[in-house]
């Protein structure tokens, strides 16, 4: 749960613990995030959404230790540390990493820098630094398109 809110939010682990049914206001989560104070519409993706739906529905947050208790960003970060062993798929992310994934995912969905520093609250700067690698390759990506495209239409200009 914690990786999926993490990943579909782009929220601090901070807030991340926080989240519960109380947060959902409208198809997202509204929250004012810890670090920043910042009040933050974070919409529920549909991947999250579906995810959710699987969850039993009870109050408090979502995320819960084996006892009951909640986590705190602390416990949340050694536990992830600890299962990241034991999954593959997770070998070399961080935590915190699942909130520049998180830019870079919306990024590459077409989002501009404004509308995500409105759904995850970050500094436009935050997600130039995050997605600047990922941009360099969609637009070398793009670029490689192009000349393609160009060199077809000299190819038939020249026939």
């Amino acid at each position: 749960r914690g990786v999926m809110l993490a990943l579909y939010t782009g929220q601090r682990g901070s807030d991340v613990v926080r989240l519960g049914p109380t947060f959902v206001d409208e198809g997202g989560f509204d929250l004012s995030q810890i670090k920043t104070g910042r009040q933050v519409w974070c919409p529920i993706l549909p991947e999250l959404a579906d995810e959710m739906a699987t969850w039993e529905r009870r109050p408090g947050p979502y995320l819960l230790q084996d006892h009951g208790k909640p986590y705190t960003r602390k416990r949340l970060s050694l536990h992830f540390d600890e299962q990241r062993g034991k999954v593959p798929a997770l070998a070399g992310v961080t935590l915190h990493g699942l909130r520049a994934t998180a830019v870079v995912r919306l990024r590459r969905a077409g989002l501009s820098t404004s509308q995500i520093q409105d759904v995850i609250g970050m500094s436009m700067a935050m997600i130039e630094r995050y997605s600047r690698f990922a941009d360099r390759k969609q637009s070398g990506k793009a670029a490689i398109v192009s000349l393609s495209e160009r060199r077809k239409l000299e190819a038939k200009g020249t026939a």
